[in-house]
């Protein structure tokens, strides 16, 4: 969640997290997925395209929430 009243740089401490979680899995012989979405649009102090682009860089696949159900929802 991004805009006005949010944490000013929530994809950094989102991607470092990321990063760190994907590496321990790597080292145990595992892989970790992990899906996010940016909620949020292109005025806010974040900026919603840096923020998912942040996020991808770290390793997350970014999707938009209602996409993402879409897809779920097609291979039931």
């Amino acid at each position: 969640m991004i805009g006005y009243g949010s944490h000013e740089d929530p994809a950094k401490d989102l991607s470092d997290a990321i990063r760190k979680a994907k590496e321990l899995a790597a080292k145990e012989g595992r892989y970790l997925s992990v899906v996010a979405t940016v909620c949020g649009t292109e005025g806010d102090p974040q900026n919603r395209t840096a923020t998912s682009l942040q996020l991808a860089g770290a390793g997350a696949i970014v999707l938009q929430a209602a996409r993402f159900v879409e897809l779920i929802t097609k291979n039931l």
